[in-house]
C-alpha cells in the first residue's frame, strides 16, 4: 500500500565558485547543468599538512586558469630535465 504526503527535501539548486563567486548553473535549452570541477585533497598520516583537508568547487574557467598555473609550475620544475608539459597538460584521451 503506498501511503502519499508531501516531504520537504532539501536540494543543491546552485553551486557558486570558490574563486570568482560565479554560478556554474549553465541554462540551455530551458534545461539547468551544473558544471563544475571539485578539487579536494585529504592528507594523512605523515604528510606535512597531516589532518588536513580542502574542498574547492570552481567554474570552468577557473579551473583551467589553474590547470595553467600547475601546467606552468611542472615547466619549473623540469626545466633542466627538457621535459616541457605541453597545451594539453593533464587532459585524458
Amino acid at each position: 500500500m503506498k501511503v502519499i504526503g508531501e516531504k520537504l527535501v532539501s536540494t543543491v539548486i546552485d553551486i557558486k565558485c570558490d574563486v570568482c563567486d560565479d554560478s556554474v548553473v549553465i541554462i540551455k535549452d530551458g534545461l539547468d547543468y551544473i558544471e563544475h570541477v571539485e578539487l579536494t585533497a585529504d592528507f594523512g598520516y605523515g604528510a606535512k599538512a597531516q589532518n588536513t583537508e580542502y574542498h574547492l568547487d570552481l567554474c570552468e574557467n577557473c579551473f583551467h586558469v589553474a590547470r595553467l598555473a600547475l601546467r606552468e609550475h611542472r615547466n619549473r620544475l623540469t626545466i633542466f630535465d627538457g621535459e616541457k608539459a605541453d597545451d594539453d597538460f593533464g587532459l585524458q584521451s
